[in-house]
């Protein structure tokens, strides 16, 4: 069978809500309470943050409204029985059967959907193209500030074994692109079990958990050059030693619910259960 793009979606919904509080949880109890106050003369503050001038509010409105002209666009191209992205042979099955072209299509779309809308802000506010090069510095590279303490830290979570192995974290630390091939069945036993949708979920929890502890995650460098408007001498070590309790907790919790989750047997999208039905 062919999996689709939306087998995780009920898994990816549930998730948001617990790792949106997981997360605060971390914030607010662990790493807030770390940073301290900011010395004075470091350059840290709300300076960098300034309110929306009018050309900006204007680029936001002219990217809205490319949005809405998007979805729009996407209702004529679905919803008319002869809708170019519906299948005309799948008349009067599930609605995500008719709409495979859609389900197939919709990575492209996502992404035309969202060039066109920078585009649109871009053009607006003349900065189409605006490149961020952080400040390196080499004395904070592995360096996390806290009230004059500095704290090193290393971090590299281990396999994780739930009926199947999730190499995902280590592998994403150190070994990126490699990584995204590494999670895998543990046995021909579970491949028989379990349908493609579950080891992609495995993936999704041991990759999301350790993007932003690894420097060669594509945004690291976004991130600094953000973290340096309010602190200057931030570095890759400032970054990685601040974000690795949420990588820690985060990797346990979303791993328990992941396991309660197989455990219920509940569908991890449209379509896709947890296992195969019993021959």
């Amino acid at each position: 069978y062919t999996a689709q793009v939306t087998g995780n979606y009920y898994f990816m919904i549930a998730s948001v809500f617990l790792v949106t509080i997981v997360g605060s949880i971390v914030t607010t109890r662990i790493v807030e309470p770390r940073l301290g106050k900011p010395p004075a003369g470091d350059g840290t503050g709300a300076s960098g943050v300034q309110p929306l001038s009018a050309v900006e509010g204007r680029g936001l409105r002219n990217a809205g409204l490319v949005f809405l002209g998007g979805i729009i666009l996407l209702l004529i191209l679905t919803l008319p029985e002869q809708a170019v992205l519906k299948n005309p042979a799948a008349a009067g099955e599930r609605p995500i059967t008719q709409l495979k072209p859609f389900v197939d299509s919709i990575v492209m779309i996502l992404m035309l959907l969202f060039l066109l809308m920078g585009i649109a802000y871009g053009r607006t506010v003349r900065r189409l193209l605006q490149l961020v090069e952080p400040r390196a510095d080499p004395r904070g590279q592995w360096r996390y500030r806290t009230e004059g303490r500095r704290t090193h830290r290393d971090s590299a979570p281990g396999r994780i074994h739930l009926r199947f192995r999730v190499h995902q974290p280590l592998h994403g630390v150190f070994l990126r692109e490699v990584g995204r091939h590494g999670a895998g069945i543990r046995s021909d036993a579970d491949a028989h079990r379990f349908r493609a949708e579950v080891t992609q979920a495995a993936y999704r929890v041991g990759d999301s958990t350790t993007n932003i502890i690894t420097p060669l995650m594509q945004y690291f460098p976004v991130v600094i050059a953000f973290a340096q408007q309010y602190q200057k001498d931030a570095g890759i070590g400032t970054i990685t030693a601040m974000m690795v309790p949420y990588s820690i907790v985060l990797l346990v919790v979303w791993t328990l619910f992941f396991a309660l989750w197989l455990l219920a047997g509940i569908p991890l999208g449209p379509g896709a259960p947890v296992g195969y039905p019993a021959s």
